[in-house]
């Protein structure tokens, strides 16, 4: 049986999960988040999977739109020749430690847009741990200023159109090298990977107390052969 579709649709406050059936927001606890940038991906994540089992939200095939108001985006007038040098140069200068880009064609040049790669990848995390599928992450100008919102999240008439986007989000997403194709994430979440540092530092001491013991019987022999 098909997963039914649903849309994430970012916002600076949070995120609205939008359904045939369902409209939900999500406020991203402060703790977690500040100005869009992730400072406890482990409490986000595990924020937002509170989130999904507390209102019972049907595993879905999911896109994430994003905003106009979480990402930054420059236009460049010819230079096509020069488009992934100043992409680069423009995602060196977004405030986050990782970068989601892409570069969409205009008259006569290209834009970039960059938004933060940490922040959609824990949503995605929490929702990928719950079962969904992730289609696609695409800022919001694909649909252009037709999207509304209001204190309430997104009105009835944007979310439609949202939905009548989705083959051209599924086209026109960011390219993320750490996804695989219609599965679940395969690597551990964040509120996991403390386990394996521990089990590094075990086997780093484990190493470093044998070297010692062959030091010692090696210092034994060597003695014994000399007095």
């Amino acid at each position: 049986m098909a997963l039914q579709q649903s849309i994430i649709y970012l916002s600076r406050q949070g995120f609205g999960y939008y359904s045939s059936s369902r409209v939900l927001w999500f406020a991203f606890p402060q703790t977690s988040v500040k100005d869009l940038d992730v400072i406890n991906k482990t409490e986000l994540v595990n924020s937002i999977e509170m989130f999904i089992d507390k209102n019972q939200i049907a595993k879905a095939s999911c896109f994430m739109i994003l905003s106009e108001h979480v990402y930054f985006e420059k236009d460049y007038i010819g230079a096509l020749d020069q488009q992934e040098i100043l992409t680069q140069a423009f995602a060196d200068t977004v405030p986050f430690e990782n970068v989601l880009k892409k570069t969409f064609p205009i008259e006569n040049g290209f834009k970039v847009v960059a938004a933060n790669k940490d922040l959609c990848l824990c949503i995605r995390q929490a929702f990928w741990e719950k079962g969904f599928v992730f289609e696609a992450i695409t800022p919001a100008l694909i649909v252009g200023s037709q999207v509304v919102e209001n204190e309430n999240g997104l009105i009835q008439e944007s979310i439609d159109l949202l939905f009548q986007k989705i083959a051209v989000f599924r086209q026109n997403g960011f390219s993320l090298d750490e996804q695989t194709a219609q599965t679940k994430i395969a690597s551990q979440p964040f509120v996991r990977q403390t386990t394996s540092s521990q089990n590094n530092n075990s086997k780093i001491i484990w190493l470093l107390s044998a070297f010692f013991i062959l030091l010692l019987i090696l210092a034994g022999l060597l003695s014994g052969r000399f007095f």
